[in-house]
């Protein structure tokens, strides 16, 4: 073999090398930037769901709000007309002004659950319904208390361990006392914290 030859191999064999490092290097670097995209993913999705589990923990206890105020009731609203009726009415007022937000907040809580299933899977889905499940408890408590005015409030007579619990729904218990929906809210945000907290740190 000659000398011309044997650089000429030499050289086909340096050029080989070089584009198999500048493969791996362009693989390497694709993988990277993969793991980046997943990473900030993984993060705004976190972001977003964390901002909607707060925004509904907050809008659920705004709604629970213990002093009803005046302004809450129609701009018509006569305290002194007892009318079983007419009371029903004033109350499912101030209810649906107090549920509207929660609707809103359970909506985009929602949504932002969705987007996190996609990515993590059912996990992530059985904490975003431990958590919003406790709107629908609250719905059931308002309806309760409407229902109950409208009967003159033979519901709750007849069972006082009812009207207790549905009340305790609907106004959230004064002086820091612990009720169904606080503590079912308090468990279940602390459960997404934790779940969501590494996806957070990812970015």
């Amino acid at each position: 073999m000659s000398i011309n030859e044997i650089v000429t191999l030499v050289k086909d064999i340096v050029l080989a090398l070089c584009a198999i490092g500048t493969l791996s290097l362009a693989v390497y670097g694709l993988k990277s930037w993969a793991r980046e995209l997943t990473g900030k993913a993984d993060f705004e999705v976190s972001r977003q769901l964390i901002r909607a589990v707060y925004k509904f923990r907050d809008e659920m206890e705004y709604s629970r709000s213990p002093m009803t105020l005046a302004h809450e009731f129609p701009s018509d609203y006569d305290p002194t007309n007892k009318e079983s009726e007419y009371q029903a009415k004033s109350w499912s007022y101030v209810f649906s002004n107090r549920w509207k937000p929660v609707v809103e907040a359970v909506q985009e809580l929602e949504a932002q659950g969705l987007e996190a299933e996609a990515l993590w899977g059912t996990e992530i889905k059985q904490l975003v319904q431990n958590l919003r499940k406790n709107a629908r408890l609250l719905r059931v408590g308002m309806q309760a208390v409407v229902d109950n005015e409208m009967h003159e409030h033979e519901n709750f007579t007849c069972n006082p361990d009812l009207a207790t619990q549905m009340r305790n729904r609907v106004w959230k218990p004064a002086l820091g006392d612990s009720d169904e929906i606080t503590d079912s809210i308090s468990l279940a945000v602390e459960e997404l914290e934790n779940y969501l907290r590494p996806h957070l740190k990812r970015n």
